[in-house]
């Protein structure tokens, strides 16, 4: 996913500004900024949010997975032209700031795991050899497997839950995932005074 930001975001720029902007004749140096600077708004911020957002790992007692401080560090981009800067995230759950989405399974599978203890979270259900199917036993509603459990020995022996299984997950959109458009708007009118500034400097005005 990508968020683009041209440079009709000077609308809520000063007169002055505005002026300036547009007197040049090549802006693609100037989007360059502005991608960089919108960039690192972006990874700073999924970065920060890592702090905050545990909530599965938390409820399972797990170690937390650094999901979105990796999307963060690895998988932000940006690219410029003329016309715009646009910044990109290498991965599409994070189209979730701004829908909703649906994951199924992939490769043939016919159910996505879901970890259910700290055991099994930020694990997959291939890294475990011994899991067994658990199948629901309701005369009504779904009664093929709705788990992978994992025996824990004795005499009597016992099953722990390491994965539900279900076929979709639907997850509504959540804006909070990504900066909001007025701190994009704030940081790339930073990024063009500070260009504004640089180019009127060397003009000697």
């Amino acid at each position: 996913m990508s968020v683009t930001v041209r440079t009709t975001i000077v609308d809520n720029a000063s007169p002055a500004l505005q002026h300036a902007i547009a007197s040049l004749t090549d802006r693609t140096q100037l989007h360059e900024e502005i991608g960089a600077a919108v960039q690192t708004l972006v990874s700073e911020y999924l970065i920060a949010l890592e702090t905050v957002r545990n909530d599965s790992a938390n409820a399972l007692g797990a170690n937390k997975s650094n999901f979105l401080s990796k999307i963060g560090e690895d998988q932000t981009s940006f690219a410029a032209d003329a016309d715009k800067a646009t910044v990109s995230i290498d991965n599409a759950a994070m189209g979730r700031a701004f829908h909703d989405i649906d994951i199924y399974p992939t490769g043939g599978r016919k159910f996505l795991t879901i970890p259910a203890s700290a055991e099994s979270y930020n694990k997959r259900a291939l890294e475990f050899d011994d899991l067994v199917l658990i199948f629901s036993h309701l005369t009504t509603g779904n009664k093929g497997p709705v788990a992978l459990a994992k025996p824990t020995g004795g005499k009597k022996e016992r099953l722990t839950v390491l994965y539900w299984l279900v076929r979709a997950v639907h997850q509504v959109q959540d804006r909070s995932l990504l900066p909001s458009d007025e701190q994009i708007t704030t940081s790339a009118i930073t990024a063009i005074r500070g260009y504004i500034g640089r180019v009127l400097m060397k003009q000697g005005l």
